[in-house]
C-alpha cells in the first residue's frame, strides 16, 4: 500500500553447526512457526495467516536448511540453502555476519526472496491497479540471533 511494515516471527528452532574454519560443513536448520507472525498491526496480523497468505492451517512450519556456507571475509559468510514456504522449496542465499565470544555467537544476516514463488499472497489484492501497487513481491529476511552451544 505504498508503505514499508516490519514483522517478525515469535516462535521458531534452529538446530545449527557451524565452523567459522570449516564453514563448507556447515549443517544448518531453522523450523519458523508460521501462526506467530507478529507485525504490530491487527490487520495485518489477523490475515497474513488465512488461506491465500501464509495459510497456517495447511501449512504451519517455513524451513530453512543449509549444508554448506561460504566465507565472504571479515567474519561475513554465505549459506546457500533452501527455503520451503507452503510446501514450496526454493534456493535460499543468506549472508550474515559472525561474532563469537566464548560459547555464545551472535549472527546478523539478510536475504531477499520474492513472496510469489512461495504462492504467498499471489490471488490476493489483484485490484486493476495491479497487485504489485498494493503488497510488494520482494521481501528482505533480516536475521538476528544469539545462539549458546550445547
Amino acid at each position: 500500500m505504498g508503505r514499508g511494515f516490519a514483522g517478525k516471527f515469535e516462535t521458531w528452532t534452529a538446530q545449527i553447526a557451524f565452523d567459522p574454519a570449516r564453514p563448507a560443513e556447515a549443517d544448518i536448520r531453522v523450523e519458523i512457526t508460521m501462526n506467530s507472525v507478529a507485525t504490530g498491526e491487527p490487520f495485518y496480523d489477523e490475515n497474513v495467516v488465512l488461506g491465500d497468505w501464509f495459510d497456517v492451517r495447511n501449512h504451519p512450519t517455513a524451513v530453512f536448511t543449509a549444508d554448506s556456507a561460504a566465507s565472504l571475509g571479515d567474519d561475513r559468510y554465505r549459506a546457500a540453502g533452501q527455503l520451503s514456504i507452503r510446501e514450496t522449496a526454493r534456493p535460499l542465499a543468506l549472508d550474515f555476519s559472525l561474532s563469537i565470544s566464548g560459547d555464545t555467537a551472535e549472527v546478523e544476516g539478510e536475504a531477499k526472496l520474492q513472496r510469489l514463488d512461495f504462492a504467498v499472497g499471489a490471488d490476493t489484492l489483484t485490484e486493476p491497479r495491479g497487485e504489485e501497487d498494493w503488497v510488494a513481491d520482494e521481501v528482505t529476511v533480516t536475521i538476528d540471533l544469539v545462539a549458546v552451544r550445547d
